[in-house]
């Protein structure tokens, strides 16, 4: 039987990471531990996301443990700088001293990773993709942002590309804690999108097949009876509506664009993709601190029905919000356009483009916005004509860039 340690940071990576066990391991018996440690995050908000995992790991009894570990707890492991100490102290708090796998999202997590691979080194390390398969390297992440300064060190890039692609609050980030990088031995991905294009050359790929996935996905829907009736109540509530959902993010926070500039940008999507007297949906990103919905409601609730989604789910992925998602007009700029597109064959309203990002943000961060638009769109066009083996999307940046 292999013992085997998932990590994961977010709910969705429950998904793929569970889907990737069951891929290799279709019937062969397994023993899962799983560690649930967002970055840079307060313990709260990391047992809300242990909360929602482990609704979701109610239909799997291979599931034996589940582990909530904070930043700050992860900082008092490592705070006597004895990495031996360090290891002693981690594997008593999640109750093993070896694993024969260790399953993850990515690498750019502030140590983390390396921490568990530095703790279980004999481990095969298995990486199922952030979302729901893509795969980065952290030099190529690294040249996607332009420093504010010259002067910028390489870790405090780092820190500000982490919250480009992560959506990191900026008062919540702590000192990067550097560890010897270690590359994953397999990859096992739903939806194999490749950054650089690079990531695929000495690292052998399983896709995951559908009939898994959907399996999984409805299994996670079926554990969410209150957030499921929820949907079901305001549905019944707006019957008769033309209805969307906005999908809103947490730029803001994190310095990318100003916060009232960020309803503007928001106000102004919503007048030119709905209708007048539509109602409009508003789901908060996991990771948002501002009164964003509230502000977007004072200023356009004459022209729509502005209604912000009860803030207790939105740390649940808009995946499992099926019904909703289904019976909306979604608008959305980042990965759902992909994931949505795959689950539900939902065509999602995606407004971000060159124009757009130039308008809005701040210069530095172009670059990796236009990137992400591509690792959105470009998947999304290729799902048609896809075999479901191979890599669905692989980039071209040089290493040198």
């Amino acid at each position: 039987m292999k013992n085997c340690l998932i990590y994961l940071i977010s709910p969705t990576h429950f998904i793929s990471a569970i889907s990737a066990i069951k891929s290799l391991y279709p019937d062969s018996p397994v023993n899962i531990t799983i560690l649930v440690h967002w970055p840079w995050i307060n313990m709260e908000v990391v047992n809300e996301i242990y909360d929602i995992i482990n609704k979701f790991s109610k239909n799997y009894d291979f599931i034996n443990k589940i582990k909530p570990v904070s930043s700050q707890q992860k900082e008092e492991f490592l705070s006597s700088n004895n990495i031996e100490l360090a290891i002693n102290v981690l594997k008593n708090q999640i109750g093993k001293d070896c694993f024969d796998e260790i399953y993850y999202s990515h690498d750019i997590d502030g140590g983390m990773y390396q921490f568990l691979c530095s703790s279980y080194p004999d481990a095969q390390r298995i990486c199922f993709g952030d979302c729901l398969g893509n795969v980065y390297e952290k030099e190529i992440l690294l040249s996607l942002l332009k420093p504010v300064k010259k002067t910028q060190s390489i870790l405090s890039l780092a820190k500000r590309l982490i919250k480009v692609i992560f959506k990191i609050p900026q008062q919540q980030q702590k000192k990067i804690i550097v560890f010897q990088d270690f590359k994953p031995h397999q990859a096992v991905l739903i939806l194999p999108v490749d950054q650089s294009g690079n990531f695929f050359e000495n690292i052998p790929l399983t896709v995951c097949k559908k009939d898994i996935v959907m399996k999984i996905t409805e299994q996670c829907i079926s554990c969410t009876a209150e957030l499921q009736n929820y949907i079901t109540n305001i549905l019944t509530k707006y019957n008769g509506y033309e209805k969307y959902l906005l999908l809103t993010e947490n730029h803001a926070e994190a310095n990318f664009i100003d916060f009232d500039k960020e309803i503007e940008m928001y106000s102004s999507l919503i007048n030119k993709y709905c209708h007048r007297g539509s109602v409009v949906f508003l789901k908060s990103h996991p990771g948002e601190t501002l009164p964003r919905n509230e502000k977007i409601k004072e200023k356009i609730s004459d022209n729509f029905e502005i209604v912000e989604l009860d803030k207790k789910f939105k740390r649940y992925p808009v995946e499992i919000w099926k019904n909703l998602v289904i019976n909306c007009n979604v608008i959305c700029m980042s990965y759902p356009v992909l994931s949505l597109k795959y689950l539900y064959n939902l065509d999602v309203i995606q407004p971000m483009n060159n124009e757009l990002i130039e308008k809005w943000f701040n210069d530095w961060t172009w670059a990796s916005y236009k990137n992400n638009i591509t690792l959105c769109t470009e998947p999304t066009k290729n799902l048609a004509n896809w075999d479901g083996n191979s890599v669905l999307y692989a980039g071209n940046i040089s290493k040198a860039v």
